[in-house]
């Protein structure tokens, strides 16, 4: 059977991820904007249209962000070196990283013109990469996707920003956070060896998953 003791807490779990903290506000003059802005304008706009052609709920508007001061907003929260490929001028979709209290410890970049994403951190390092903590309900079961996109159109769900999460799970464990009602649900990819060889693992453990 699946020994879930694997994913227990080895560390004390940082108050910072559950009580209220002052939250990273974001204002025009940030140069970042909520894709549901009404205001948008310009570039700021292809970036609304992107998300429309996903087809995306609505509500998703207002959790996702778009920017062309890419690496100005960026560079006040990681070094010049770390800021990579992210130039301004450019129009990006900015995925946001947040604890339960909707603080942001990191973002992910994605460009428009490509599938590429870039994933920043400046705090909570023992988080990873797990996206929709903000919204996540503890106490129901949890969907656990690959990508944040996915997860905006699944009820309770986070997304590990990659295709291993069953590593994903433990990082949250590591960091005070257990999951214990879940369903892991990879993309659609089932000739994909790394996919087969991660649900394979996973059903043999005993957990719950999705199969297309």
């Amino acid at each position: 059977s699946f020994d879930r003791r694997v994913f227990a807490p080895t560390e004390t779990v940082s108050p910072d991820l559950f009580k209220p903290s002052r939250p990273l506000r974001l204002t025009p003059q940030d140069g970042m904007y909520a894709v549901s802005d009404a205001t948008l304008s310009g570039s700021l706009c292809d970036v609304r249209s992107f998300v429309e052609q996903r087809q995306l709920p609505a509500s998703a508007q207002t959790r996702l962000y778009a920017t062309v001061q890419g690496r100005t907003w960026l560079s006040t929260r990681v070094s010049p070196e770390k800021c990579g490929a992210i130039r301004d001028g450019v129009p990006y979709l900015v995925i946001p990283l947040c604890v339960a209290s909707g603080e942001w410890y990191g973002a992910q970049f994605r460009t428009l013109d490509r599938k590429e994403y870039l994933t920043f951190r400046w705090a909570h390092e023992e988080l990873n990469r797990t996206f929709g903590l903000d919204a996540w309900h503890p106490d129901e079961r949890t969907y656990c996707v690959e990508g944040p996109l996915d997860a905006l159109c699944v009820t309770n769900a986070l997304a590990f920003c990659g295709s291993d999460l069953r590593s994903g799970l433990e990082q949250l464990a590591f960091a005070g956070i257990l999951l214990t009602d879940y369903v892991l649900v990879w993309d659609n990819e089932p000739r994909n060896p790394q996919i087969v060889t991660h649900l394979s693992k996973a059903i043999a453990a005993g957990a719950s998953v999705v199969i297309w």
